[in-house]
């Protein structure tokens, strides 16, 4: 059986130049009150990003402090170089937590 790839396809292949790019995912994130102090609310978002694909790359991705309707109101923002199935882990403590006290919620968000 022979493969043919129509001539649409070819030119598509020759003119694309697109290089792969890397995969990250967000393989753990949580919060907890550590970074508050007996006067202040504050909340320590830690995210953990792998790549998972096989090729090195750089990830941005936001740590997000969200009100408690979901709406985000602060970002923190971080870029990681990480190699094929490198993993690194990051937190930023949001002292703006102490607007919606123990109501207050998070999110690790990908770019």
């Amino acid at each position: 059986m022979r493969f043919v790839l129509p001539l649409f396809g070819l030119l598509a292949l020759a003119c694309s130049g697109s290089t792969p790019l890397a995969h990250f995912a967000v393989t753990n994130s949580e919060s907890d009150p550590g970074c508050s102090t007996l006067a202040d609310f504050c909340l320590r978002v830690t995210c953990t990003v792998k790549n998972d694909s096989a090729i090195p790359g750089q990830a941005v991705i936001d740590l997000q402090l969200l009100d408690e309707e979901g709406k985000v109101t602060n970002t923190q923002t971080e870029r990681l170089d990480l190699g094929p199935g490198d993993t690194q882990t990051v937190t930023h403590d949001f002292k703006e937590a102490k607007v919606f006290g123990k109501q207050a919620k998070f999110a690790c968000v990908i770019r």
